[in-house]
């Protein structure tokens, strides 16, 4: 009987991906409430764009969060993790085993080794965006998960045996 690794899962919420980010959006695409809020018009160049720098977040305005996603496809890229085609939201790296979930900003990791995982968390997130990681798995976007592997490894064990 040979032996596998079992995966194991992570959840990293990274709060806020932009902030402190420099960023430049074109005034025709900032809602009007935004606009009078924030007073942009002041800020227009004669290309009619806003450079602001993000320090919170701003509800109301969609860019954000394309621009927060094409942030982490740059930074992930560089160390050898890219979207899935064709599955949005599932990512996974070059030579490595581990894959991700990404929604706007929790990352639900399936790994099969601590250093694995630890390249991830630790050499790639926490390098370029505040952590919070549940090695548990227990909880991602607000779900409770329940893994209950230890029942799962003895049911395994029983049906091998019984078969």
């Amino acid at each position: 009987m040979r032996a596998r690794k079992v995966a194991r899962y992570l959840c990293i919420d990274i709060g806020l991906v932009l902030k402190h980010k420099a960023m430049r959006i074109h005034i025709d695409l900032i809602p009007e409430e935004i606009r009078e809020e924030y007073n942009t018009d002041e800020f227009v160049d004669e290309n009619r764009f806003v450079y602001m720098e993000v320090t919170g977040a701003i509800y109301g305005l969609f860019q954000l969060g394309y621009l927060a996603n094409q942030d982490l496809i740059k930074n992930l890229a560089k160390y050898g993790y890219h979207p899935v085609k064709r599955t949005p939201g599932v990512w996974k790296h070059e030579t490595r085993k581990t894959t991700f979930i990404l929604v706007v900003n929790d990352f639900g990791v399936q790994y099969f080794s601590k250093e694995d995982a630890d390249h991830f968390s630790i050499n790639v997130i926490k390098a370029n965006y505040p952590l919070k990681a549940d090695w548990t798995g227990s909880k991602y976007i607000g779900i409770d998960l329940d893994w209950n592997l230890l029942q799962q490894k003895r049911s395994k064990i029983i049906n091998e045996r019984i078969c």
